[in-house]
């Protein structure tokens, strides 16, 4: 199956293990392909390449979008528990980023 982590899930860190569950998350109920990256205690997931979302303690993090006033971005989280409505709110950031791509400009 392309995109999927390959790896032992009882062999894997606590951190390697809720990103392997986001990541298998994100490709069997939404067809979105991700990259795992491990450094330290934080899972990074590069989604389709367009969005980067990083996990820690016990939060996923993504850019929303917005930006505050005073310039700082706003994020969006999920439970790292929850890799279903965690799969599902990404899935749903990712939706609006491919809706704000240029018409000739789109997910291969």
């Amino acid at each position: 199956m392309s995109g999927l982590y390959v790896s032992f899930p009882d062999e894997l860190s606590p951190v390697d293990r809720v990103a392997h569950q986001l990541h298998t998350e994100l490709y069997t109920a939404h067809r979105l392909v991700s990259r795992v990256h491990i450094m330290g205690d934080v899972a990074v997931l590069l989604v389709e390449g367009m969005l980067v979302v990083y996990g820690h303690s016990s939060l996923w993090h993504w850019w929303s979008g917005e930006i505050e006033q005073n310039g700082r971005w706003m994020y969006h989280t999920a439970p790292i528990a929850n890799a279903g409505a965690s799969a599902r709110l990404i899935t749903a950031r990712f939706t609006e980023l491919i809706a704000a791509q240029p018409h000739e400009v789109g997910r291969r």
